[in-house]
């Protein structure tokens, strides 16, 4: 079983990162883990041809990586240092840093739930959010492909040493500042390139049966990593802005099922003068208004090409996906563009002013499209899970556009293509009963 080995090459990383906060160590040790349990079964093993950078802390096999050397690897290579201090949440490549916006996500958070009596509650949502940004941050983290040498481009000690400085001439000024820092000796502060290659040693003489699969100092390239891009932003779609809505769709979904808390919606977010609401299932994240598309986009690709386009090269998945729904999303946005292309601009679309027209046409596009897939694996005479497929289209018809009256929901545009699928399914269920 792998989780011995993952915990054992952790709690490695840990102490020599001297990463000693619980809740980071436990929140990145469940990143790692349930990333293995998603996607284990449909994506073992990854080839040196998909991900061809040299400087891995733990070799290749074969010319393979399992999925836990492949998250591991990541994992090392992608973050040096979590900050809590910051102004914003984000994954910085150049610095191999997280840096999380403790402050602003409190004060956010006890606005939002003022009007919440009970305060341990209160807490423990706030400590949730805490944890899913953290999730969702390293999911950044380990979506990111590096090129180039194992060295980083922005050492987080120079970084410390720059913030020292900028305290003490607060206190002492410019002048007995520079004298205080003159005095001090940071000979034996590691740069993180140091530390990194400390973690190689370290792995060697601590991972026991694995040490042999750690690579030596003198087989790391010795030259600057850099970034090919990080989750769908990679190769030609990286400079295509729509893009990152999709790609922070595809790392919402994921986090939000690492965490496991987000099945019960939160609140309501009303779109229309009808009673048209969305369930709010994560109510403190900046992209609540399109979580609700993750869960489907996700089930369209299925989880390998999922794990294909976001860890390793979007291009093939997100081409079978555009020639597959180019017909639907030509009927139903009336124009020439790609589906991924009116996906993203109709996610810009609704992050700007929540327009209820945009929120119908986006979910009416997928549930066409859901329904293109199901049908094609009927007619393939594929061995279907029936009830299953049924329970998945009843959420997603939770998750999206929806209404309290029954009439309503039932004529909103995707809900009858929905519901049509439904009535199909309830028929082919009760013929294989029959037989």
């Amino acid at each position: 079983m792998p989780y011995e080995k993952i915990n054992a090459f952790l709690e490695c990383y840990f102490s020599t990162l001297e990463i000693t906060d619980e809740d980071e160590k436990n929140t990145i040790r469940e990143a790692i883990i349930k990333r293995y349990n998603k996607y284990n079964d449909s994506f073992p093993y990854i080839s040196e041809k998909e991900d061809p950078f040299k400087n891995y802390v733990i070799k290749s096999k074969n010319g393979y990586y399992s999925l836990e050397d492949f998250l591991l690897n990541r994992l090392f290579q992608s973050i040096r240092y979590i900050d809590k201090d910051e102004e914003e949440s984000c994954y910085t490549e150049k610095s191999r840093s997280i840096k999380i916006a403790l402050t602003a996500i409190d004060e956010k958070a006890r606005v939002i739930l003022k009007d919440w009596d009970d305060d341990q509650i209160k807490e423990f949502f706030i400590k949730l959010t805490l944890k899913t940004v953290l999730d969702h941050e390293i999911g950044h983290a380990l979506k990111t492909q590096f090129g180039g040498g194992y060295k980083i481009r922005e050492d987080s000690s120079k970084r410390f040493i720059d913030i020292l400085y900028s305290e003490i001439t607060k206190i002492l000024g410019e002048e007995k500042g520079q004298e205080a820092i003159a005095k001090l000796d940071f000979s034996k502060m590691l740069t993180d390139d140091e530390r990194f290659k400390r973690l190689l040693n370290n792995l060697k003489e601590q991972a026991g049966n694995y040490s042999t699969a750690i690579i030596s100092e003198d087989e790391l390239i010795d030259d600057y990593s850099y970034s090919n891009g990080s989750g769908i932003k990679k190769d030609y779609y990286l400079q295509d802005d729509y893009i990152t809505l999709i790609d922070e769709l595809l790392q919402e979904t994921e986090s939000m099922e690492m965490i496991d808390l987000y099945k019960i919606p939160q609140s309501k977010m009303i779109i229309g003068n009808k009673g048209n609401y969305i369930n709010v299932y994560f109510l403190l994240s900046d992209y609540k208004f399109m979580h609700g598309y993750g869960k489907i986009l996700e089930s369209l690709l299925g989880n390998k090409d999922t794990f294909q386009a976001t860890y390793l090269n979007p291009c093939e998945v997100l081409e079978r996906f555009d020639r597959e729904y180019k017909d639907i999303s030509f009927e139903v946005f009336a124009n020439t563009s790609s589906p991924i292309t009116n996906i993203g601009e109709t996610l810009a679309t609704l992050k700007n002013n929540k327009d209820e027209s945009s929120f119908l046409l986006l979910d009416l596009f997928f549930a066409k499209c859901y329904k293109k897939m199901i049908m094609k694996r009927i007619n393939e005479n594929s061995n279907l899970d029936i009830d299953s497929i049924i329970n998945e289209i009843e959420s997603f018809q939770i998750r999206l556009t929806t209404n309290d009256n029954e009439e309503i929901k039932n004529n909103l545009p995707h809900n009858i293509v929905f519901n049509e699928l439904k009535e199909i399914l309830f028929q082919l269920r009760e013929s294989k009963e029959i037989k």
